[in-house]
């Protein structure tokens, strides 16, 4: 794949699967029972928090000369677009794991009509030593560090710098 030139990079706000698209915790707890967690919340929703996380990690990357928010006038020349797929805490059997999924495409948004130059999903399932709140966010934070970097790796393999 010939490298691309990325100046002006915009991060669209993630979208998320319905199931996870509120504030509670979600823990799966069998092959059929899934539970929310209603005395354990996100400070805001998911798909803003893994947004701002992206965007943050993206801006310090020195990928691009510029990483805008979806709220910037600037024109830019790709879009970063991202689904979670998936973001629970999985208490099936005795191994506890924080689950994390994360679809992205990059969008070349130069061309009418638009075309993704890049897409790929990134799972990862992070042990966690007991299936409560707190370690069920470090096992989080753990797994979208990891997806993340893949991330970074997989665009630094295309983008030109």
């Amino acid at each position: 794949m010939s490298a691309i030139f990325l100046k002006r990079f915009l991060q669209r706000p993630f979208q998320v699967a319905s199931r996870y698209e509120g504030r509670e915790f979600v823990w799966r707890k069998t092959d059929l029972e899934w539970e929310t967690d209603f005395y354990n919340l996100f400070f805001t929703a998911p798909r803003q928090t893994v947004t701002d996380e992206a965007r943050s990690w993206l801006a310090a990357s020195g990928l691009f000369e510029h990483v805008l928010d979806f709220s910037s006038h600037v024109d830019a020349t790709h879009v970063l677009e991202g689904h979670i797929v998936h973001l629970y805490g999985d208490a099936r059997g005795d191994d506890a794991k924080a689950v994390i999924e994360v679809q992205f495409f990059l969008v070349d948004d130069r061309p009418t009509p638009s075309a993704v130059a890049f897409g790929k999903s990134y799972a990862e399932e992070v042990a966690i030593p007991k299936d409560s709140p707190e370690e069920l966010v470090k096992g989080w934070n753990e797994g979208l560090g990891r997806i993340l970097g893949k991330l970074e790796e997989d665009l630094r393999g295309i983008v030109g710098r």
